[in-house]
């Protein structure tokens, strides 16, 4: 079997960071721009898979979530649409929550169930690409022209199955920042031992670590 019939998307380094840059960021006090930056990364993050599931025209998502904020009088469309993604943002830190609080309550013989949908395996030709597309279609997820929270957990779930999946991802290298006053994820792509979630806050824990000391 040559690469082309290997499940498809292979996420590199970049897109790990964009997606947990989603997961971990502040959403309410950003500004527009910050916003919209924000934004296409998680929009990015689906656009990896529009190949696999291409009747959710997943790439279309950057229209629908950017729709109405970026008039010049959009003050409520962008407050709205902030906490709409706040919603996603947290069903997705739940997920990563519960992949750590299960790798710390390990129990011998038992595996827990991280995302449970119904649906069916299925394998396409794409004749212009000459090649295969394997994916998993559910019951539940679909896309259209509204946005729907629970249809958007769905696909958030969906896209992370395969993510974790096709990148063969280790449960025990999802880890929490330690610094007591971030609440962030991580993803220790390596051996090397990760505690902290990003440079700054490595930095500040370290800080106030050193102040700690002096007194």
């Amino acid at each position: 079997m040559d690469s082309q019939s290997k499940p498809t998307t292979k996420m590199d380094k970049k897109t790990l960071d964009d997606f947990m840059e989603f997961v971990n960021a502040d959403i309410q006090p950003m500004d527009k721009a910050d916003f919209v930056r924000i934004l296409i990364k998680y929009i990015n993050f689906l656009g990896q898979y529009d190949d696999n599931y291409p009747f959710l025209n997943l790439m279309g998502k950057n229209s629908r979530y950017t729709e109405g904020i970026m008039e010049a009088e959009s003050r409520e469309s962008l407050t709205q649409r902030k906490d709409f993604l706040i919603q996603l943002q947290t069903h997705i830190r739940s997920r990563l929550q519960s992949i750590i609080n299960s790798v710390e309550s390990v129990t011998a013989g038992k595996a827990d169930t991280l995302i449970n949908m119904k649906g069916s395996r299925r394998i396409l030709i794409d004749p212009n690409k000459d090649r295969f597309l394997y994916g998993f279609w559910p019951d539940k997820v679909r896309s259209d022209d509204q946005l729907d929270i629970d249809a958007e957990k769905d696909l958030a779930d969906l896209i992370f199955s395969d993510y974790i999946q096709n990148n063969e991802l280790l449960p025990s290298r999802f880890g929490k920042c330690a610094w007591e006053k971030c609440e962030g994820f991580y993803y220790q792509r390596t051996a090397k031992k990760r505690i902290y979630c990003s440079t700054r806050c490595a930095n500040a824990a370290n800080q106030a670590k050193f102040q700690a000391k002096k007194k």
